[in-house]
């Protein structure tokens, strides 16, 4: 379990450090003393999330969708309360890059290499 704590936080760093001068995109803060991620979520902003999903797609990225609001169930539809725009808001922003610990820092490095230039 430490090695796989270790290199998930590694990864983590990897991204967030890689990743904290692109515009256009959100990232997760700085992790805190103990914590073990497991996945990494970025937000696209401008209602763009689509084509970069597409985009990264070609060039061979996988992502994914890993969340989405309560409310949007059919099941839980009856239970909304008040105003959501924020929550739909981001809900329609994140996105889910490949983060697992047999990730190797050279597909780190091809998976932010594919996000700036998206990004441009």
């Amino acid at each position: 379990i430490a090695v796989i704590k270790e290199k998930r936080q590694n990864i983590y760093q990897f991204y967030t450090e890689a990743l904290s001068s692109v515009g256009g995109i959100v990232i997760p803060p700085p992790l805190s003393a103990g914590v073990l991620p497991f996945i990494f979520v970025i937000r696209v902003l401008n209602g763009r999330r689509g084509v970069f999903i597409d985009f990264m797609s070609a060039a061979g990225v996988d992502t994914g969708i890993h969340w989405q609001p309560g409310h949007r169930f059919s099941y839980f539809e009856e239970c909304r309360k008040g105003d959501l725009s924020v929550t739909d808001m981001i809900a329609d922003q994140i996105v889910t890059i490949p983060f697992y610990p047999d990730l190797t820092l050279e597909q780190a490095k091809m998976i932010v290499d594919a996000i700036k230039g998206f990004f441009g």
